[in-house]
């Protein structure tokens, strides 16, 4: 357990935010950042959690009244991080705030658009559950 209490502006905080709103931003694609709609990665302290969550900004302005999804909660104690099971519940723990700050990093720094299509994924699932009764 470290000494230090994490916020929503604690700096290991803000660099897990901005790695995981890049990884984001790529996944969405061209077009849609070309409109003027980009992901946004917004915290949230709570009591026990700090509410990492992802919503939209179109031309720079947060939609968040719109839009708003959970996608980790970081424990303010430790800066353990776990997945969102629903409506704010702790889900699995996936690891730390250091740790996965690297892998988002490295994951963007790596991403290939053209690795998979989501179509052809999509077509090979379908394909998968045409067969299932």
């Amino acid at each position: 357990m470290s000494a230090t209490t994490y916020t929503a502006s604690s700096p290991a905080v803000q660099a897990f935010m901005t790695a995981v709103q890049d990884n984001r931003n790529l996944a969405v694609g061209r077009d849609w950042r070309a409109n003027g709609w980009e992901v946004r990665i917004i915290a949230e302290d709570r009591r026990k959690y700090i509410a990492v969550d992802e919503t939209d900004a179109y031309q720079g302005e947060l939609m968040a009244d719109v839009h708003r999804s959970g996608r980790f909660l970081v424990e303010r104690v430790t800066g353990v991080v776990y997945t969102i099971e629903g409506y704010g519940r702790k889900g699995h723990r996936v690891g730390t705030l250091e740790g996965l700050t690297a892998q988002f990093i490295a994951a963007t720094a790596t991403y290939n658009p053209e690795a998979w299509s989501h179509t052809e994924t999509s077509k090979s699932r379908m394909a998968s559950w045409q067969g299932r009764k």
